[in-house]
């Protein structure tokens, strides 16, 4: 009897483990700056992981008695590989799918256009995300050099 439930029990938790599916979130530290970090995957058929992932960034300054605040939302798609359970680095397909950005003074939208602000983007551009390594459990890791972060699920 228990050497029938030994592997019974093993399979079945092992099937309880999400793998990297659900919901994650976090933040990405580049220099002095902050910013939330969050994934939503899910486990296609073929033993990968699909998804989104977005990076927010909300940033407030005052200077001479003006109020500034600038807003920025990355969007991108991402394709995660793994090489079965437990600690890993793992591989990542990102592609960028949507950039918006807002920009007030003294609390006065003044744009929500990312190309009238200055910044340049191309979607569907694939994105280097860096080392990006998953505990295996809750936490997965990125470091592209520049900046470094942690989401947890």
């Amino acid at each position: 009897m228990s050497r029938l439930f030994i592997p019974l029990a093993a399979t079945l938790l092992s099937a309880c483990n999400p793998g990297l599916a659900g919901d994650w979130e976090g933040d990405m530290r580049c220099d002095d700056t902050t910013f939330d970090l969050r994934a939503e995957l899910e486990k296609d058929g073929g033993g990968e992981y699909e998804g989104s992932m977005e990076q927010e960034v909300d940033l407030s300054a005052t200077e001479s008695g003006v109020d500034y605040r600038f807003w920025f939302l990355m969007e991108l798609d991402v394709v995660l590989s793994t090489d079965g359970r437990g600690e890993q680095e793992l591989d990542v397909d990102g592609e960028l799918a949507d950039v918006s950005c807002k920009y007030w003074e003294d609390g006065d939208l003044l744009s929500d256009d990312c190309g009238e602000l200055g910044i340049d983007y191309d979607i569907g551009a694939r994105l280097d995300l860096g080392e990006v390594t998953w505990d295996g459990k809750d936490t997965i890791e990125i470091d592209d050099g520049d900046c470094s972060g942690e989401l947890e699920r």
